[in-house]
């Protein structure tokens, strides 16, 4: 019996120094050796050998993880030229619009069609600066820095040009395009609106009015807004913009002179209409009335090239008037036409590609002879009061405060006209200072 117990004893030692190792791994401490034994030395993970220039492997990239809602790049936007920080606006406006309460508050508006929404309830003029002052930024000039931000889609862009909700949503339409737009693209964005005869006041004078073929007209040739500086445009593409704003008047004029003889402009008549498109300047071609939309509006072919176009009355006159009708388009005879293209029958190609020679070659160079001596005049004759007497040192002080802004005539100081007073706190202060 005692042997037995000595054996069972020793059995259970020798379990228990065989489970040791195994629970010394499992918690982390070490594993208890027999007296005489040596710990063999740990032998380091294998590392791979370092992969050298291209062929070095890439780390393991974290996915991302999203903290909120996920901003899709939206398409199409409009281009915007010039300073992405202050969006081309005058230093100081655009400074004061940053500091504004009432801009810090439009960040709460998280899509288009809100900042629309308060468009339509809260702006009442255009002026970049508010009634009365010319340090706090309008509603109007704050808005338009929110949209300036958002940045805005061709379709957004387009309906807001088009709405006819509120006639101010279609001016920072245009004040938007005339900040920021691409130079060469901003005449192709206005064009359509430069007859648009909808009444539109976008001053805080409510005598001021206007239609908004003319406020584009504006945007178009002004460099001063209200009492703000635009963006200049590049020479040539600004002088190109106001041959094509004479153009336009000679269309009016050319309107109206048609509107007498209508009995030349029916079905099927041969006429001189207008065509003009991305690759060729505005030049006259023969062509055939097909059909009277309304009042003013045509189709005609031109048998040349085989397209139809819809043109306006304006852009149309009698084929008898060829030889005598030297007007807007810069038009010669009908008949030139197959010297001009060398008569090698362009017509059986249907090419839209115009030749240059038609004549608007000629007139194109007097339109900007035209527009050069406009110019001349403007700078001479700018203002009324360019031959008046200097500015005294005192009126020229009270000239920098709230020059731009608007003040109601005195009812009791009728007699401070002919001084030049009675307007606001700049002019009233210019013309005491004037008399004294």
């Amino acid at each position: 019996a005692a042997a037995a117990a000595a054996a069972a004893a020793a059995a259970a030692a020798a379990a228990a120094a065989a489970a040791a190792p195994a629970a010394a791994a499992a918690t982390g401490a070490p594993a208890l050796l027999r007296r005489g034994t040596v710990r063999a030395p740990a032998v380091p993970p294998q590392q791979p050998p370092p992969v050298l220039g291209a062929q070095r492997a890439h780390p393991p990239t974290r996915e991302p993880v999203e903290s909120g809602p996920v901003r899709r790049e939206r398409k199409d936007l409009v281009p915007m030229h010039g300073n992405q920080t202050t969006y081309n606006l005058n230093t100081l406006l655009h400074s004061n619009i940053m500091a504004s309460e009432y801009y810090k508050s439009l960040a709460g508006f998280l899509s288009w069609e809100q900042v629309i929404d308060e468009l339509y309830d809260k702006v009442y003029h255009v002026e970049p600066w508010s009634t009365g002052t010319s340090r706090t930024p309008s509603t109007a000039f704050c808005i338009l820095c929110k949209l300036f931000f958002m940045r805005l889609t061709r379709k957004q862009m387009s309906l807001m040009l088009k709405n006819r909700d509120s006639v101010f949503i279609r001016c920072i339409a245009m004040l938007f395009l005339r900040y920021t737009c691409p130079p060469k693209d901003l005449y192709g964005w206005l064009e359509p609106y430069l007859e648009d005869e909808e009444e539109v006041k976008p001053s805080s004078d409510p005598s001021v009015t206007m239609t908004m073929g003319e406020f584009a007209i504006k945007l178009l040739t002004d460099m001063q807004f209200y009492g703000t500086m635009l963006p200049r445009i590049p020479v040539p593409i600004e002088r190109r913009i106001k041959a094509m704003l004479l153009l336009l008047e000679q269309k009016q004029k050319r309107r109206v002179a048609n509107a007498k003889r209508m009995e030349l402009f029916t079905v099927g008549a041969n006429v001189r209409a207008i065509y003009a498109d991305e690759e060729n300047e505005p030049a006259w071609y023969d062509a055939v009335i097909d059909r009277q939309e309304d009042d003013t509006t045509f189709v005609v072919t031109f048998p040349e090239y085989g397209n139809t176009e819809t043109v306006d009355l304006g852009e149309m006159q009698p084929a008898v008037d060829d030889a005598a009708t030297g007007d807007a388009g810069g038009a010669t005879a009908a008949s030139s036409s197959s010297a001009a293209d060398g008569g090698d029958g362009r017509g059986r190609k249907r090419s839209r590609s115009r030749s240059r020679d038609r004549g608007m070659g000629a007139s194109e160079a007097d339109l900007m002879q035209e527009v050069l001596r406009r110019d001349r005049e403007r700078v001479a004759t700018d203002g009324k009061d360019y031959a008046s007497r200097p500015t005294s040192y005192k009126g020229s002080l009270s000239l920098a405060l709230d020059r731009y802004t608007h003040r109601r005539r005195s009812p009791d100081r009728s007699g401070g006209a002919a001084g030049g007073g009675g307007g606001d706190r700049g002019s009233g202060g210019a013309g005491s200072g004037g008399g004294g």
